[in-house]
């Protein structure tokens, strides 16, 4: 049986193989089909343009980074030829700065700076694209990139010639990755926040609700970021607002999840970066709203507060094995290690060189930290629903009589318990059953035909008192605790038990019968109303037993 189960899994893994095989042959050796909707190709302008920037002229190809301390204007000229003209259109990405595009020194396309919104804002950073104007050929292309940020000033962009359908495909294929590895955190992150909602315990529902908005609002991020989403959102401005606002929230969120665990539980360091990071958020808003301040210009306090999170992180965690306190959930320690080592890199890079796209390594770090985390916190919740249904077990095996299924003495002390101390104004009354001649059965009989007769009778008691609360409280003895019922009813239920008994007994050497004694409940008197239920069963006991004399 093991060799044909190791035969068929080494046939699985064969099949797998082939399969990466073909589809890695098929994406790497394969031209593009002329039936593709991708079949149309984008080119560059690659002939050498004069590019004018801090007074001075030179003659480069694209792209090209010059240097950046001089600032102002840059220029790009080309006098367009047959072969610089291979489509209609145009297109190029810059960065936070202000764009102009003549020909033949008439103004032909233009960024609109003097939009009426609530919030001031920068250029932003997107795809810039234009139809080329009919009979391009022999008329001279100036591009006027003006920076806003000096960070991106000197910055000479590819610019690209092809059809809209191109450069469309150029960009979902240059941001397909970031699509591929940011819609999973969206997804995850709302299915985190609707867990949740529905977790049973309340450090489960917090920690899963501030994980899932640490997931949504970097996913969010990271895809407006990416310069694929300018094909899906038409308004960049309502856009830029949204990645930043997302962008300042992510220490909170982080902080705010982290404070959820049991090693941060008393941590002021962790609750007070978490505090900080919400004031942080609310003051950089607020800035911007007022105009005193471009989110652009405090990138460098979320890179602080998150470098900040990340040393808090690891402080508690040397601190706690100083002093040697148990960890019990190393797992938010390594994941915050795997993240900040992305982050960090990411951050590195973003000072080193402006020109990088400074999120790539980010976004693989929140994918691990997401799903590593979103594992943890599942086989955790797996891990707590199992315990409680546990309990529910115990609990219930604490309050059931095992022989007849009913409901034992210490669930009747219970409810007896919830009786005194409640406030129902429906009539309440205790009927109490006891066996009769139990004695005679077991020692005639067996005592296994004693535990039939017991098991009958309480299987009569519970068929009969249906909408009752029914126990076993002694041996032979039962009580029935009825709310809401009348006196007449209960009588009715009484005869009706008796007849049970009575088809019960049927076929067997004894019969099985019992005395019930009753009585209503007045006031909060409930001792004295079980106590009179007892003296009730016990003297028609008396009577019946004169009776059969």
């Amino acid at each position: 049986m093991k060799n044909r189960i190791n035969i068929k899994n080494s046939f699985i893994l064969i099949i797998i193989f082939i399969m990466v095989v073909l589809i890695g042959w098929f994406a790497v050796a394969s031209e593009p089909h002329s039936v593709g909707f991708n079949n149309e190709e984008v080119f560059t302008l690659d002939s050498e343009v004069n590019i004018s920037y801090a007074g001075e002229t030179t003659t480069s190809t694209l792209p090209a980074a010059l240097d950046s301390d001089k600032g102002g204007i840059l220029t790009i000229e080309k006098t367009l030829t047959a072969d610089d003209i291979k489509g209609n259109s145009m297109a190029f990405y810059v960065r936070q700065s202000w764009v102009k595009v003549y020909f033949d020194d008439e103004l032909y396309f233009a960024d609109n700076a003097e939009r009426e919104i609530p919030v001031k804002l920068t250029p932003g950073s997107y795809w810039r694209m234009f139809r080329l104007p009919d009979n391009a050929e022999g008329k001279t292309l100036k591009v006027e990139i003006e920076p806003f940020v000096s960070r991106y000033t000197g910055e000479a962009p590819t610019i690209y010639v092809g059809n809209k359908a191109s450069f469309m495909y150029m960009i979902i294929e240059n941001g397909m990755a970031a699509l591929i590895l940011c819609i999973p955190f969206l997804l995850l992150g709302f299915v985190l926040i609707i867990a949740g909602i529905f977790a049973s315990e309340k450090i489960i529902r917090i920690r899963l609700c501030m994980l899932g908005m640490f997931a949504v609002t970097t996913s969010l991020w990271t895809l407006l970021e990416a310069r694929i989403t300018q094909i899906f959102v038409s308004d960049i401005d309502i856009a830029s607002v949204v990645l930043f606002s997302c962008y300042y929230s992510i220490p909170f969120f982080a902080a705010a999840y982290i404070d959820t665990y049991e090693s941060f539980a008393k941590n002021k360091l962790m609750r007070g970066m978490m505090y900080l990071s919400g004031a942080v958020f609310i003051v950089i808003q607020l800035l911007q709203i007022y105009g005193v301040i471009y989110y652009i210009d405090a990138v460098f306090v979320g890179h602080i507060l998150i470098g900040l999170i990340i040393g808090a992180t690891f402080v508690n965690y040397i601190i706690r094995k100083k002093r040697k306190v148990a960890i019990t959930d190393e797992v938010i320690y390594r994941a915050m290690l795997l993240l900040g080592i992305f982050c960090f890199i990411d951050i590195a890079r973003y000072y080193i060189s402006p020109q990088i796209r400074a999120v790539e390594f980010s976004k693989v770090g929140f994918l691990v930290f997401f799903f590593y985390l979103g594992y943890s916190v599942f086989k955790q919740m797996n891990e707590s629903a199992r315990r409680e249904f546990q309990n529910e077990i115990y609990k219930e095996l604490a309050f059931l009589d095992t022989m007849t299924s009913l409901q034992n003495r210490t669930a009747f002390e219970l409810k007896l318990k919830m009786l005194k101390n409640g406030t129902d104004s429906e009539p309440v009354i205790i009927t109490i059953a006891d066996m009769n001649n139990l004695k005679y059965i077991n020692d005639t009989y067996g005592h296994q035909s004693g535990d039939d007769a017991i098991t009958a009778l309480a299987k009569a008691v519970s068929g009969i008192f249906t909408d009752c609360s029914c126990y076993r409280i002694g041996g032979d003895e039962f009580c029935i605790i009825s709310e809401g019922i009348s006196k007449e009813e209960i009588e009715k239920l009484i005869q009706l038990l008796g007849h049970q008994l009575e088809e019960a007994s049927i076929g067997k050497k004894y019969t099985v019968s019992a005395s019930v004694g009753y009585s209503v409940l007045e006031g909060n008197d409930i001792d004295g109303c079980f106590k009179n239920a007892d003296e009730n069963m016990y003297r028609i006991k008396a009577a019946e037993k004169k009776g059969r004399k």
